[in-house]
């Protein structure tokens, strides 16, 4: 395997202020052809990095702009559950999977991004950068309904 070595060419944060997920991803490949960023396009709070790595997390909600998870609320338990089973399950590669991977509704740059080098094949590409939340940043940036950081929560620490 040929090591990879990028003699100091640009690379992407990741984060875009456009709305637009082609556009974001011509002028990322305009820019940095050789290691690309799939776009996250900031502009729309579901692209936010909290706001994707919580997709699928039991018990979160969004009120009034602000999105937290609701560990108090009658469905968490219920929802907590059906997380840890199909987690497990999934561990164990019984079940589908769908719970826990992007979808366009949280990562349109990333989806345009995959349709793009379907199509355009860029040659000059040689890897392609991505990002996403650790644990210990979901755990410490979330919050529950009363503001408090999920870190916590023994429950959702072991869900994070």
């Amino acid at each position: 395997m040929e090591s990879l070595c990028p003699h100091c060419l640009p690379l992407f944060i990741g984060s875009v202020p456009w709305k637009n997920p082609q556009y974001a991803v011509e002028l990322v490949f305009q820019y940095s052809p050789e290691f690309p960023a799939w776009p996250q396009l900031c502009s729309y709070k579901q692209e936010g990095m909290l706001s994707q790595a919580l997709s699928g997390f039991p018990g979160v909600k969004e009120d009034e702009g602000r999105i937290f998870v609701d560990h108090e609320a009658a469905s968490f338990v219920c929802e907590l559950l059906s997380f840890e089973k199909k987690y497990a399950a999934h561990r164990q590669r019984e079940s589908d999977t769908s719970r826990f991977v992007l979808t366009p509704e949280v990562a349109a740059g990333f989806f345009a991004c995959l349709d793009y080098c379907r199509e355009q094949r860029p040659e000059k590409m040689r890897a392609l950068k991505g990002q996403i939340v650790g644990p210990i940043t979901l755990l410490c940036c979330t919050t529950d309904k009363n503001g408090r950081c999920i870190a916590g929560n023994k429950q959702l620490r072991d869900a994070a």
